[in-house]
């Protein structure tokens, strides 16, 4: 059982590590292609705090903000510069202390991400 429990924790990291490295590289560079294209991110969202907003949209689909014009950049972007859209099976909203949050079937997980023996 200890070995397992080693093995279950080091195949848990590798996939934070795919994760995170997702997140360093392909959606960074979607943003930054975005952010040179006039328009497509108004200047009023060149900020951290939004910017983050837009990664997780175009990461997961879920806009952690209470912002719809988050969502709709972050999906245009996924749609345009990502290329990897998926229409929503369902959209959800899920209560999310003072407003909510809105996740749809848009994500750069599965179809992204390579399996650990494929590194």
């Amino acid at each position: 059982m200890e070995q397992y429990g080693i093995f279950a924790d080091n195949k848990d990291m590798g996939l934070v590590d795919g994760h995170r490295s997702l997140l360093r590289n392909q959606v960074a560079e979607d943003i930054n292609r975005a952010l040179e294209i006039p328009g497509m991110i108004p200047e009023k969202y060149h900020n951290i705090q939004d910017l983050g907003g837009i990664s997780n949209v175009i990461l997961s689909g879920v806009n952690p903000t209470e912002n719809q014009e988050i969502y709709d950049i972050g999906i245009r972007i996924v749609k345009e510069i990502s290329g990897n859209y998926r229409p929503p099976i369902q959209t959800h909203h899920y209560d999310n202390g003072p407003g909510q949050t809105q996740m749809d079937n848009t994500s750069m997980g599965p179809k992204s991400f390579p399996k650990l023996d494929e590194e």
